[in-house]
């Protein structure tokens, strides 16, 4: 099978590998649709807190696909079910996670990250971390669950309500999801900073009320209800705190490096 192979930090090549066999409790997966998290960008560049990457690794945890070959002990899916998955693979046996903190978990793998991923034509998923997805979900929305389901853990953090102003610090692929969650909770206004103007139509097609660049956004004088900050940086976090009113919510929702500090 071809894959993208990322063989050292900021170095991808095409390569030729075997197609994985499963394990008894896992299936192989068609990659059918595979997107590109800024986590991806992270590993790639070698930044802090990717660390735990071994080379050569083929990237992707944002993936759906079609199943077409199962473990020995795969007993709920079928040869051509569609599925999504969930990347993240817990031990189980951990103090953690038997404490019903997974996300602690000290056995952690996950698919793309320390194992293979979805930048090649096939990949090998544990059985208890796919989904199936209906034939009225295509592919590439599929493969978009896995963000969906972040973005959704994080507005689970957070108290909004019908009417709560709501700012969004960044309109990429995450922010832009953050807006249309708030517009389904009656949030108003929506506003939404970014400095590149290409993104600021299709906010405003999303449901934004006022698109601004950062910079304008440090000209506000009104704070907000709810401040979502979708970027991960130093000057964007403390904006972030600075736009909150009195009694807001912040959710520092964008992934900073392990030793950024911010006021």
């Amino acid at each position: 099978m071809r894959a993208a192979v990322l063989t050292k930090k900021m170095e991808m090549k095409i390569k030729e590998l075997s197609i994985p066999s499963p394990l008894e409790n896992e299936v192989i997966i068609n990659v059918k649709a595979c997107g590109i998290c800024g986590t991806d960008q992270h590993i790639y560049h070698g930044q802090p807190g990717s660390a735990q990457v071994e080379f050569p690794i083929v990237l992707g945890h944002e993936l759906s696909g079609e199943i077409v070959r199962l473990g020995e002990k795969v007993t709920k899916f079928n040869l051509g079910d569609r599925v999504s998955i969930d990347p993240n693979i817990y031990c189980g046996e951990c103090e953690y996670c038997r404490g019903n903190r997974q996300h602690l978990c000290e056995n952690l793998q996950a698919i793309g990250v320390t194992r293979d991923g979805g930048m090649g034509e096939y990949c090998a998923v544990p059985s208890s971390n796919c989904y199936i997805i209906p034939d009225g979900i295509s592919f590439e929305e599929g493969a978009m669950i896995e963000p969906l389901g972040c973005v959704l853990h994080g507005f689970s953090q957070i108290k909004i309500w019908p009417g709560a102003s709501v700012l969004i610090v960044g309109g990429g692929y995450i922010g832009l999801m953050m807006l249309q969650m708030a517009k389904m909770y009656g949030a108003f206004p929506i506003v939404v900073s970014e400095p590149d103007i290409t993104k600021h139509e299709l906010a405003i097609q999303l449901g934004g009320d006022e698109v601004i660049t950062p910079e304008e956004l440090s000209q506000h004088l009104i704070g907000f209800d709810i401040v979502i900050e979708c970027v991960g940086r130093k000057e964007s976090m403390e904006q972030a705190v600075k736009m909150a009113k009195k009694g807001g919510n912040i959710l520092l929702f964008g992934v900073a490096a392990p030793d950024m500090k911010i006021e």
